[in-house]
């Protein structure tokens, strides 16, 4: 068993994990390419071309609202994700509303720790389950979404608005059950710093920051892990 385990392991270190990255890497790069091919077209077949000083002024409307979220959310989501469905999750998008449930669920369903290589493909398989069944979803949604949504009481919609809240509980209640104490303190940690910001005292792109770093902070001084060279 233990020559089994070792060999396994071999094989995700040395075949798996690097054709994962050399295909991941360029996919997700042909992926951010391709995002601009609505742009391309229209300056190439309709001379619609913006201004540069427009899409300057664009890029940093979006960026100084959203900018802190393109550094904070790889590194929050990673430890979860593992690299083969970090690929997948980052390149087909909806990460923390679907790809994370996904794969906590597929690693919590494993019964894997996160981190380890055996939790990495729980959510690789995970991650990739759904993006195919939101496909298939999407699709369907396409194409009877409208007249379905359109038909069901008024009640019943506007439940809908509740679906985003109600799964990050859920997925919080997965992933503290194991840490409790962990997750009481980040939840509550969460909520302080977003009466901070709703209250106009802390800016809104430290929240998520202050948040992360502060509970895996937290969570090191507690194992009693040396946090910015201190005990």
């Amino acid at each position: 068993m233990e020559q089994n385990t070792e060999k396994n392991l071999t094989v995700y270190e040395k075949s798996f994990i690097p054709y994962i990255m050399r295909w991941g890497m360029w996919t997700n790069f042909l992926g951010a390419l391709l995002g601009f091919l609505p742009l391309i077209a229209l300056m190439v077949f309709y001379g619609a071309a913006p201004e540069w000083a427009a899409m300057l002024a664009g890029f940093l409307t979006v960026a100084s609202s959203e900018g802190v979220m393109w550094f904070m959310e790889p590194v929050s989501f990673f430890p979860v994700l593992g690299i083969p469905a970090f690929y997948m999750s980052f390149l087909s998008g909806n990460v923390s509303n679907l790809r994370i449930p996904a794969a906590t669920s597929a690693q919590k369903a494993a019964l894997t720790e996160a981190g380890t290589p055996e939790a990495d493909i729980a959510a690789t398989l995970g991650v990739g389950v759904s993006v195919i069944f939101n496909i298939v979803v999407l699709l369907i949604g396409a194409i009877f979404g409208a007249t379905l949504i359109n038909g069901l009481p008024a009640s019943v919609s506007q439940s809908l608005d509740y679906l985003l809240p109600a799964l990050f509980g859920a997925l919080w209640i997965m992933v503290a059950k194991g840490r409790l104490l962990m997750g009481v303190i980040g939840l509550g940690l969460g909520i302080c710093l977003n009466l901070l910001c709703n209250n106009g005292i802390l800016p809104f792109y430290l929240v998520t920051i202050l948040s992360v770093f502060g509970t895996i902070a937290i969570a090191l001084k507690k194992a009693g892990v040396k946090v910015l060279g201190k005990e």
